[in-house]
């Protein structure tokens, strides 16, 4: 029989319809291998899943149930003239659980027990049988799965904590958020920054700190610890004492941001009130004041109209705050300051004095005549405008 036109004839569908059977047939073949090996790693897994307890942060739960183990061993009927023809899909190849992420589920209550059997009956890894393939030998670190052991609740404990700080630090970048309020440890009452022979000893009975003004960290923290020193000393602390005392009685001179610094700080980590007050230092330089040099009194000049009683203190105020004035610069800097048209400015140039007490001297007793002939002209000037 032979066709007409384009349409095949029967014997080249047959072929065709052949050929396809052929190929659906090795097809098959190749399913059931990988279908059979597949089997085989499960059973295999299955002989070491007491031996294995899942990690609660990569618990899955692909394992197929017993129904889709029947289907697996469940026969193919082909159907003539149906290259594949099967009663159902046995085995779904893509989403067909592998050794590397099958996880196992049991029963967390039932570890304890679990654990010291395979204590007991566990082998090192390389007395291990040759037949055992390699894929399970590497379970021992596979990612997700705990090897039990004596110190299985131990490493738990330490995960589960590890994890909760992951957690709330990933709270704390979220926007508007407040952050956890952290819980206090039984024993915190006891905690403290210095070592056992500062925290240890007993303050005397009649010790009492003397009032001050607390300090918050806005302000020189040198200038705290100065004034701190000073109503200290005047305490009556015995000798062997003191120490122990000003580094306790510390704290009840800070406030606020400072006094939170004070508290935080680790435990036994202060050994002495020099540590002490070095660490405090570093801690609030940002509110140091800025050293002054003597090159700095350059900066005062007499503003017009200012008298000479004014301009000497300004000037002396600036002087006493710098540690180590040049006597030479201050001099300088004082002359350069006045008017270039008032009496003293001539006079310490025409007799220039090597002392800064020569040179104040000299500007008291100008004080003196200034304010003088400022008070006669007063008077005159009230019995003439009096007089009229």
């Amino acid at each position: 029989m032979t066709g007409n036109g384009s349409n095949p004839t029967v014997e080249e569908q047959i072929a065709t319809l052949t050929a396809q059977m052929a190929a659906s047939a090795e097809r098959l073949q190749a399913l059931e291998v990988e279908n059979t090996a597949i089997r085989a790693a499960n059973e295999e897994l299955r002989t070491l899943v007491d031996g294995v307890v899942p990690d609660s942060a990569t618990l899955e739960h692909p394992v197929p149930t017993s129904n889709d183990d029947h289907d697996v061993d469940r026969p193919i009927r082909r159907v003539p003239g149906n290259p594949v023809a099967p009663e159902a899909n046995p085995v779904d190849h893509q989403n067909r659980p592998t050794l590397q992420t099958a996880r196992v589920e049991i029963d967390l209550n039932d570890v304890p027990a679990r654990n010291e059997a395979v204590n007991e009956h566990e082998q090192p890894v390389d007395q291990q049988p040759d037949n055992v393939p390699k894929a399970i030998m590497s379970l021992q670190s596979t990612p997700g799965l705990v090897k039990p052991g004596p110190n299985l609740h131990l490493s738990a404990n330490l995960e589960f904590s590890r994890r909760f700080a992951e957690m709330e630090a990933l709270i704390q970048r979220i926007p508007g958020v407040p952050a956890p309020i952290k819980k206090s440890t039984a024993n915190s009452f006891a905690d403290s920054p210095f070592v056992d022979a500062i925290a240890l000893m007993e303050m005397p009975k009649k010790f009492n700190f003397r009032n001050m003004k607390q300090y918050e960290g806005t302000t020189d923290p040198n200038d705290h610890i100065a004034q701190y020193k000073q109503r200290m000393f005047t305490a009556a602390i015995p000798r062997d004492l003191r120490e122990a005392c000003m580094c306790k009685a510390f704290g009840s001179s800070l406030s606020g941001p400072a006094l939170q610094w004070y508290t935080n700080l680790p435990n036994n980590s202060i050994d002495s009130f020099a540590q002490l007050t070095d660490t405090f230092v570093e801690q609030f330089a940002s509110s140091r004041k800025l050293e002054k040099l003597s090159d700095d009194l350059y900066t005062i000049t007499q503003w017009t109209g200012e008298n000479l009683r004014a301009y000497v203190g300004r000037f002396n105020r600036e002087k006493v705050q710098i540690p180590h004035c040049n006597q030479a610069t201050a001099i300088y800097a004082f002359r350069k300051g006045l008017r270039f048209d008032s009496d003293l400015y001539k006079e310490l140039t025409k007799y220039p004095s090597r002392t800064m007490e020569d040179v104040l001297a000299k500007a008291w007793a100008q004080i003196k005549w200034e304010e003088d002939e400022a008070n006669f002209v007063g008077k005159a000037n009230s019995s003439y405008y009096g007089g009229c």
